[in-house]
């Protein structure tokens, strides 16, 4: 990640709080990376999880919170296209 990069929300899907910033004149971020843990802790470094909301320095969308839905879906705001996104996973469990 960038140096000032966090999206709004910048939080866990299940509940953790963090701070707020969005505040770049360069264009970065607009999209959802995903960090991976095992037991509590990292365990690599961040991957893209949600991407190509920025094409240049044009923008044709903003994710902005994620929420895990009740069924296990997770749920992504998009404030400039005014969206909510619901993505779910399809595959047997622990499958790449």
């Amino acid at each position: 990640m960038e140096g000032s990069t966090a999206c709004p929300a910048n939080r866990d899907p299940h509940g953790g709080d963090g701070p707020c910033r969005w505040n770049r004149s360069v264009p970065t971020g607009y999209k959802v990376i995903a960090i991976p843990f095992r037991a509590g802790r990292p365990a690599g470094p961040p991957a893209d999880f949600l991407a190509g909301f920025l094409r240049g320095r044009e923008a044709w969308g903003r994710p902005v919170d994620v929420l895990v839905a009740p069924d296990g879906a997770l749920l992504v705001t998009d404030d400039r296209a005014g969206a909510i996104y619901r993505i779910t996973w399809e595959g047997s469990p622990g499958a790449p």
